[in-house]
């Protein structure tokens, strides 16, 4: 049994999906509003179990939770939530899987993993699965360009890692210090990002994961960019820092709208690009990695899905863990290239040459 939590939402109902694929593990899921659930949940779950939240009471969660062998949580959680959540499934023995960027204040004697989407997530793995063909890294450049509709669940989480410490803008690394941001000598978005995502703004950012691979690499340099576009979601986010503040709520529902009205008529587009500079073989080289997706709530659900399967098969160890920095993180990949998913992948000796090393 796998229980999932906010399994009828955008990107749960696609990471369900993916799930119930790819093995046959019986779903149970949990939500406030099941009555409220679309069509398509209803047929995706006619066979598997619903759980009504109520009150989000200790005993209600440990009631959901019992009789799971892992628990996706793919909806929008508050810290005590999450707490209490990690702290029960830790009692019995439960992983967790959770979308989100806040991890639980006190750790319980449980496996939590979190992070577990695209971004953050897969933009933790992707370098890594990229710099295993080198002996040694010296930089990495990297895009995340998205067109699609914001969930109010992502909206929220795309404003809390504004507003994260951890999280800043307009710098990059640069030979173990982290300096004001100066764009590449070759802008290597171009071929990649802007032929298919129209109306697109870079917005230079250093996080958790950047930091990591910064200094898991020993990089000389290292810069990192949030690529959005659509005309109405841009202006939205331009005052986006100021009304959160003011209105979260209202903010966060603005950013969903604007950009329902960018995409409408269209299915979106997500892609990833990762540059890496090295030692292979005592010469110096390049290599990219492109990885195309279509709609981006399908693809983070997908990532979410893999980490799901991939701790069925494997296992986990005890802890917290960013989904980037534990020790799985390479065989979600693998296993994500592998599910069935509407992902391409390939890898180039240089970023802008016509030459394909592969295509997964």
């Amino acid at each position: 049994m796998i229980g999932i939590i906010g399994g009828y939402g955008n990107i749960g109902i696609e990471a369900a999906d993916i799930i119930k694929t790819n093995s046959s593990e019986m779903i149970r899921v949990a939500g406030r509003n099941i009555s409220k659930v679309s069509q398509r949940a209803k047929e995706l779950f006619a066979s598997d179990k619903w759980f009504q939240i109520k009150e989000s009471s200790s005993n209600e969660w440990k009631d959901f939770i019992k009789g799971c062998r892992l628990v996706l949580c793919s909806a929008e959680l508050g810290n005590e939530t999450v707490e209490c959540i990690n702290r029960i499934a830790g009692e019995l023995d439960c992983p967790i899987v959770y979308l989100g960027i806040n991890l639980p204040k006190q750790e319980a004697e449980g496996k939590f993993i979190y992070g577990a989407g695209s971004i953050p997530g897969l933009s933790g793995i992707i370098p890594q699965y990229l710099a295993q063909d080198f002996d040694s890294v010296a930089s990495i450049d990297f895009y995340y360009g998205a067109k699609g509709t914001f969930t109010y669940t992502a909206a929220k989480d795309y404003m809390d890692g504004v507003f994260n410490n951890s999280n800043r803008s307009m710098v990059m690394w640069k030979y173990g210090k982290l300096l004001p941001y100066v764009p590449a000598e070759v802008e290597k978005t171009n071929m990649y990002i802007c032929n298919e995502i129209e109306n697109m703004r870079c917005f230079p950012y250093f996080d958790d994961e950047s930091e990591y691979l910064c200094q898991k690499y020993g990089l000389s340099e290292g810069r990192w960019h949030m690529c959005i576009s659509g005309e109405n979601t841009l202006k939205v986010l331009e005052r986006a820092r100021y009304d959160y503040q003011v209105n979260k709520d209202k903010t966060l529902r603005n950013i969903c709208r604007a950009s329902k009205l960018d995409c409408f008529g269209t299915t979106g587009i997500t892609k990833f690009v990762c540059s890496i500079a090295g030692m292979v073989s005592n010469e110096v080289i390049e290599k990219s990695l492109l990885l195309t997706s279509s709609n981006p709530s399908r693809l983070t659900g997908s990532v979410a899905a893999a980490t799901v399967l991939t701790i069925l098969e494997m296992g986990m160890e005890r802890g917290s863990f960013l989904l980037s920095k534990s020790k799985i993180n390479l065989e979600v990949m693998k296993k994500l290239l592998n599910i069935g998913t509407e992902i391409r992948v390939s890898i180039r000796d240089n970023i802008g040459s016509d030459e394909i090393e592969g295509e997964i």
